[in-house]
């Protein structure tokens, strides 16, 4: 979280901390983050994106409880990986 989705030296990382950082977040509270994505994934429409060679990826939509209270909609990415039963967070992205 706080070195992909909180990094300011990393050109997605720019990006997407902006965006996450105008609804309250911050890189020294990236706990508060993992604790809304993980929120996010038990409470969102989730789908099946692609089954591959490594697994199978899944897209959560929905709000993410945020520190403001605004709460934005996004895509949150995840993957299980076939080697490894367990969730593995890879993206997110604002959603309409």
């Amino acid at each position: 979280m706080r070195d992909y989705l909180l990094n300011a030296a990393s050109a997605k990382g720019r990006s997407r901390l902006a965006f996450l950082t105008g609804f309250g977040f911050s890189r020294s509270g990236w706990m508060v983050l993992k604790a809304a994505l993980m929120d996010q994934a038990v409470t969102a429409a989730v789908q099946q994106v692609r089954l591959d060679q490594r697994g199978t990826t899944y897209c959560a939509t929905g709000p993410l409880t945020s520190p403001d209270g605004r709460n934005p909609r996004v895509r949150a990415y995840w993957i299980i990986r076939r080697d490894d039963g367990r969730p593995q967070f890879t993206s997110l992205v604002p959603s309409p």
